[in-house]
């Protein structure tokens, strides 16, 4: 998965998990999330990278724990 379709995937089982949630795209492979009043900036490369690490029939379950 490349890093564009990783960074969807993620921003999707956000906005599932945390509803009315907003997500913006940041430049550096990352993502900024607002909740309310309240913003938090996700890293995605240790993330991605971890992903990649997974045998491929547990690549779903570790964005979804994560």
């Amino acid at each position: 998965m490349d890093k564009q379709t990783f960074r969807k995937t993620v921003s999707a089982y956000i906005l599932r998990a945390v509803p009315k949630s907003m997500i913006y795209n940041l430049d550096n492979f990352g993502l900024r999330m607002k909740k309310g009043k309240y913003w938090i900036d996700l890293a995605l490369d240790n993330f991605y990278n971890g992903y990649h690490r997974q045998n491929p029939p547990m690549r779903e379950k570790y964005i979804a724990r994560y």
